[in-house]
């Protein structure tokens, strides 16, 4: 028996074509913008903390997370949406670390040591973490609160709802790359690079505002900025206090495994579920 057809949606072929074209075109003149300087030590040294070239990065990183992500959607419905949500995740992130290390590790601008990665008193950097990360989680609760009482519905929950209610397997994947790989990433990036080279050249307050509403944007979530922009505060604490990326990424982690449990377990487990 010959296999079944792939079903492709023409409004996923539009999709994939102008997202394909414009990721492209932004690409070319981002990769210019903010490859080109790592080619030279001294001058990827010399402009590596300018905000130019944190906003460049950043924008170069989500211009090629949606490339990598366009073919799952060329060759899924909608009914995939764990799947696309699993796939633009991993692509994101990983879009992320490869900005990182093109512009800022590879040309030597600053070490995983100097990011903080490294394993120095990992078993203290570990309590830090969890520590943080349930200062986060009952700030969270306070902020969703106090929205709450002022009329301002929480999105997270309802946002993430259809991961929880996948199956086992696809709920697996998703966690782990939430609970693991994007705090990793997004440590590494938004601490360990943007809050770095603001505190470079800035007061310490811009580091934590400026990291903190970078953070807070990126998510694309109105709804729940302020608890977001608030964790980032914490995860900057920290970086700050500790010199290290390991609390931020276990504070981090910490969060989203608690919001991605709660979740599967106010869904019902995985009861009926294939």
């Amino acid at each position: 028996m010959g296999s079944a057809p792939i079903d492709i949606d023409p409004a996923n072929i539009l999709f994939a074509v102008l997202i394909g074209l414009g990721s492209i075109a932004c690409i070319a003149g981002l990769l210019l913008f903010v490859v080109s300087p790592s080619l030279d030590a001294d001058l990827a040294r010399r402009s590596a903390f300018a905000p130019q070239t944190l906003a460049g990065g950043l924008a170069l990183a989500v211009v090629l997370g949606a490339l990598l992500a366009t073919p799952v959607y060329l060759f899924t419905t909608r009914d995939d949406d764990v799947l696309r949500r699993s796939i633009a995740l991993l692509a994101g992130q990983t879009a992320l670390l490869t900005v990182l290390v093109i512009r800022v590790i590879r040309p030597g601008v600053l070490t995983w040591d100097d990011l903080g990665l490294n394993a120095v008193a990992l078993d203290r950097r570990i309590w830090q973490g969890v520590i943080g990360g349930l200062a986060i989680l009952a700030l969270s609760v306070s902020a969703t609160q106090a929205l709450q009482e002022v009329g301002v519905a929480p999105t997270q929950y309802t946002e993430f709802m259809p991961v929880a209610q996948a199956g086992p397997t696809q709920f697996a994947g998703f966690f782990l790359l939430a609970v693991v790989v994007a705090p990793a990433c997004e440590e590494l990036f938004f601490r360990g690079w943007m809050f770095t080279a603001l505190r470079h050249r800035y007061a310490r307050w811009v580091a934590y505002c400026g990291s903190g509403a970078v953070f807070a944007a990126i998510h694309l979530n109105v709804q729940a900025l302020a608890p977001i922009a608030a964790m980032a505060l914490i995860l900057a604490f920290l970086y700050d206090r500790t010199r290290s990326v390991i609390p931020s990424m276990v504070a981090h982690g910490l969060n989203n495994a608690v919001m991605l449990a709660s979740l599967y377990w106010l869904s019902g487990g995985s009861s009926g579920r294939g």
